[in-house]
């Protein structure tokens, strides 16, 4: 496996409009991935040893991070604390079967970066 043993293994259960359900959370240090009804639900980072495709990773700031994405997200007033970018439509439909939300502290530096799936 890619990423190796993870360092735990935590089952835990939640809810939502599919029902209760477990969530299985592995943990390998600098990226965590939750499992819900056996396919990845999320994987959560709170590391700078983890960047995007494009680069991004916790610990740049706002400013950096719009300049590697080319703009300030769509909707974002400059007031909060995160944002999310959904999936590119398909021939004009929204498709949002997944996503990922940058999430920044009162200073504008990023400290986590989830990646999660549209679920029920």
């Amino acid at each position: 496996m890619l990423l190796g043993e993870p360092i735990s293994i935590v089952t835990y259960w939640s809810e939502d409009d599919g029902g209760r359900h477990d969530v299985r959370t592995y943990d390998y240090g600098h990226i965590q991935v939750d499992a819900v009804r056996g396919k990845v639900d999320r994987i959560y980072t709170e590391s700078s040893n983890t960047a995007m495709t494009a680069g991004i990773k916790v610990g740049q700031t706002m400013e950096q991070i719009v300049k590697i994405l080319g703009r300030k997200p769509r909707g974002w007033q400059g007031t909060g604390s995160e944002f999310t970018i959904v999936t590119c439509p398909e021939n004009g439909q929204w498709v949002q079967e997944d996503y990922v939300t940058l999430r920044f502290n009162n200073e504008k530096v990023l400290v986590s970066i989830a990646y999660e799936a549209n679920r029920p």
